[in-house]
This record gives C-alpha cells, sequence and structure tokens, in this order.
C-alpha cells in the first residue's frame, strides 16, 4: 500500500507508527523490527480506529505474535502488559505479516 493511500484505511496499521512495532520487537526478541524472527502479528481492532492517534488518542492495542520457530506469545492490558505464552482468539484481530511491516517501513 504507498503511503499516499494508507490514510483511506483507519485500521491500517501505518496508523500505530513505526515506535508501535520496534516496541513490539523490543518486548519480544529485543531485536530491532528488521531482525525479527515474527512471522505473524495480530492486533486487536475493535473500539477506536486506529487512524484516531493521529487526532491526540491513546491507542495502544492488544497483540500477539506467532514466530517463524512455531512459538506464540500475547502481550496487552489483559495480561498485565507482561508477555505470556499463547494467543487470543484471533477473530477479532487484524493479521499482518511480519515481513510487511518491514517492508512498509524500509521503504519509506
Amino acid at each position: 500500500m504507498a503511503i499516499n493511500q494508507k490514510n483511506k484505511d483507519p485500521w491500517h496499521f501505518s496508523h500505530l507508527g513505526e515506535k508501535y512495532f520496534l516496541r513490539i520487537s523490543n518486548i519480544v526478541e529485543s531485536l530491532p523490527i528488521r531482525n525479527a524472527t515474527i512471522e505473524e502479528l495480530y492486533i486487536g481492532c475493535t473500539g477506536v480506529e486506529y487512524a484516531e492517534i493521529h487526532n491526540g488518542r491513546q491507542i495502544n492495542p492488544n497483540w500477539c505474535v506467532k514466530m517463524k520457530n512455531g512459538k506464540e506469545f500475547r502481550f496487552g492490558t489483559t495480561t498485565g502488559n507482561i508477555l505470556e505464552v499463547g494467543q487470543w482468539d484471533r477473530n477479532r484481530c487484524i493479521q499482518i505479516k511480519w515481513t510487511k511491516i518491514v517492508d512498509f517501513y524500509n521503504s519509506k
């Protein structure tokens, strides 16, 4: 998705900002985004749309990851912001391949 098209989708991951994903890669592996061995990321998408972050809202959705080695982790308010093994029900999540995030921020 081109940079000028991202704002058309209020749930596009880019609205969360690069620092959001850097925090995820640091929590899971203490690695930069491009070096993380995350395969898939699932981000909560209920409540306030991600685009609202630009209006000063604090948008920090819960997330879970599937690693390339098959391990799964979850993090967010329902875990007390502590990394836990396992996944949540992902039906109400946006699924993103980690390579898509890496490519998006490397192309900027």
